[in-house]
């Protein structure tokens, strides 16, 4: 009879034990764009970003200034880009910048804000551990490969987890009880974000959040102050400015950009976002579509 060594090879749990984990296994990854994007520009400024964005650099040096911090990144840096954050770029040398790219974002909204809360108090040098190089590493051959390739967005996926993961590893997060935000304040921002998701082109109504999450006004006003130190109404409106910045990096019209998220008027929209971001939306457009050239930008 064949002897079962099974119980040999068991020396951690199955299931996520820790809350942590838990962040990890509810998290739903979307990918937004994947590929190589090759950048000829000097210098951008004060820059921010709607979504996460991993790097793998193949070509080229950069200076990144993020806060106080300054890396460089060069062949064979990996990086992510936190949304919200303000970054600045100086190109190092006369070639241009090649780099492999897979931009994303988190979803529940409250398992977003939670991985930011835990995971991007980071350093930056964090990312030029050896392990985030691999990483960049297996993207490369990704963005290089075939966009239609059966699979390639389940492991696109798959190598988000892993990054999210290693980047919780590396800080070796304690307590994580307290800083993770659940209960009911995160449930009823998460159904007030899903609710303007789905109805992108009409305008914020607090009320109807509030009646089709069956919340009183109060419990809502709360609960954004509790977690996010906003009104609902400001919060809301950032998520649609976030869409926003990527439908302008998609070359999309303002006219059509006011349509389909809401706004009542060009005007409106390109203060709203001035008040959110401190610059115009046709300045944000022309900071990410000059001097670059994107050799592949779809993600599965």
């Amino acid at each position: 009879m064949a002897k079962d060594l099974s119980g040999n090879f068991k020396n951690i749990e199955d299931d996520a034990s820790t809350l942590v984990d838990y962040l990890i296994e509810s998290t739903h990854i979307q990918l937004l764009g994947c590929g190589i994007k090759r950048v000829v520009s000097e210098r951008i400024n004060n820059f921010l970003l709607p979504a996460f964005l991993f790097v793998y650099y193949q070509e080229g040096s950069v200076e990144l200034r993020h806060g106080n911090e300054i890396t460089v990144l060069k062949p064979g840096s990996s990086y992510l880009f936190r949304p919200d954050d303000i970054y600045s770029g100086r190109r190092i040398g006369a070639g241009p910048i090649r780099f492999a790219y897979l931009q994303f974002d988190i979803a529940p909204f409250m398992e977003r804000y939670n991985f930011g809360t835990i995971a991007m108090t980071a350093t930056d040098a964090l990312f030029q551990k050896r392990q985030y190089k691999s990483l960049g590493e297996m993207l490369e051959r990704l963005a290089e490969d075939d966009p239609a390739r059966q699979g390639r967005g389940a492991i696109l996926r798959q190598l988000v987890k892993v990054l999210l993961g290693q980047i919780i590893y590396d800080q070796n997060i304690q307590g994580d009880a307290e800083l993770l935000k659940k209960g009911r304040d995160s449930r009823i921002i998460n159904h007030a974000v899903q609710y303007v998701a789905e109805h992108l082109s009409s305008p914020i109504v607090i009320g109807d959040i509030m009646k089709d999450g069956k919340t009183s006004k109060t419990s809502m006003e709360r609960a954004f102050r509790n977690v996010l130190n906003m009104t609902p109404q400001r919060a809301l409106l950032h998520f649609k400015i976030e869409r926003s910045m990527e439908m302008l990096m998609q070359n999309i019209s303002l006219k059509d950009i006011v349509k389909m998220l809401g706004f009542s008027s060009v005007f409106h929209y390109s203060n709203t976002f001035k008040m959110i971001t401190g610059i115009r939306p046709t300045d944000y457009r022309n900071r990410f579509t000059k001097k670059t050239e994107y050799l592949e930008t779809r993600a599965d």
